[in-house]
């Protein structure tokens, strides 16, 4: 789907990996920070590989995601 800013959803998961700290997210994270649904954070972030792509590092078998660097995050003009 393609990225909507106006949708609350949409909005708060790409705000979430903005930051000098927020490059790279476990979903768990994610989850703790926006205190959106597990199930909702994880369906977004694995049906969008537009935006998010899995990290160049899994530790400890975790799943670590970033923005996909061709995805133009909107949000970074804010």
């Amino acid at each position: 789907m393609p990225f909507d800013p106006k949708d609350p959803l949409q909005y708060t998961v790409v705000n979430s990996f903005s930051g000098s700290h927020n490059d790279y997210r476990t979903i768990g994270g994610v989850v703790r920070s926006t205190g959106l649904p597990h199930g909702t954070v994880s369906g977004y972030i694995t049906n969008n590989p537009d935006v998010f792509s899995h990290a160049p590092f899994q530790p400890g078998g975790c799943n670590v995601f970033k923005l996909n660097p061709s995805f133009h995050n909107p949000l970074d003009s804010h």
